[in-house]
């Protein structure tokens, strides 16, 4: 019986990981269980840390299949809790370069108008479960091809146990990253999070969050972060406000008027 346990195990460890978002379409139970899923995580902190070598060796492994630039790496994390019923949704600023992302309700959603954009890897359902999304079509298409990209991505984070650590990403808008500017989070308190080009936000302590580009420079042989999130003056490194925001140029006003951004 043991020995037909451990065959088992091993063949499960080489299926292939199911990918919703990226290789078979999204369905409602994927955003149902997201809200979940995103709840689930750790809520980010100014201590949060992961190897650089595993984030190398990942990088790596998306530049040996070709994909830099359209996948990345996401440091595993949460803000404020979203209730049931709702997914964390990302949507173009369009007053300026940058995204709001906050939690929407499913039922106002359609399957067709928005693109999961961060996956966790899920060891016991060998799966790679969508917990961010976007608004609109994915600009970055996938096809059966390229499984085996997400195997090993999957093995690597089982082998290593840092399925509660890294998380699989979408490149922003499937830019290069190589001619991105690395951006910052700030959260704002009930209004989810601003994402702006870093040199815009008023902070001089970044918590690195996400990487995609592999290029370093002389001086560091730590991959440079893509994405970070604003560590404020504050404990909770949060922007504190009693208002509910319904625009962007109505929270991007704010973040002006509290000097927590510039033009």
């Amino acid at each position: 019986m043991l020995h037909t346990s451990i065959r088992m195990t091993n063949t499960n460890v080489m299926t292939r990981p199911v990918c919703p978002g990226l290789l078979q379409p999204i369905t409602e139970a994927d955003l149902e269980a997201s809200a979940l899923l995103y709840n689930s995580l750790p809520r980010i902190h100014s201590g949060m840390r992961v190897e650089t070598a595993h984030v190398t060796k990942l990088l790596e492994l998306i530049n040996k299949h070709e994909m830099q630039g359209l996948l990345g790496l996401h440091l595993l994390h949460k803000h404020d809790d979203i209730a049931n019923g709702t997914i964390r949704l990302e949507s173009d600023l369009g007053v300026m370069s940058g995204s709001w992302s906050k939690a929407a309700p499913i039922d106002s959603i359609h399957l067709r108008s928005i693109h999961p954009v961060a996956f966790r890897y899920m060891p016991q359902e060998n799966r790679l479960a969508p917990f961010e999304f976007a608004e609109g079509p994915s600009s970055t298409m996938f096809s059966d091809q390229h499984h085996e990209f997400f195997t090993e991505f999957s093995r690597y984070l089982d082998k290593h146990h840092l399925s509660n650590d890294l998380a699989l990403e979408i490149a922003p808008f499937g830019a290069d990253g190589h001619r991105q500017e690395c951006t910052a989070e700030v959260e704002v308190e009930n209004n989810g999070t601003v994402v702006l080009p870093k040199s815009m936000v008023n902070s001089t302590s970044f918590l690195p969050t996400g990487w995609f580009d592999l290029v370093l420079s002389e001086d560091s042989d730590t991959p440079p972060a893509g994405q970070t999130w604003a560590k404020l003056v504050n404990t909770s490194h949060k922007v504190f406000t009693n208002k509910q925001f319904g625009t962007p140029d109505e929270i991007v006003a704010e973040l002006l008027k509290a000097g927590i951004i510039k033009l």
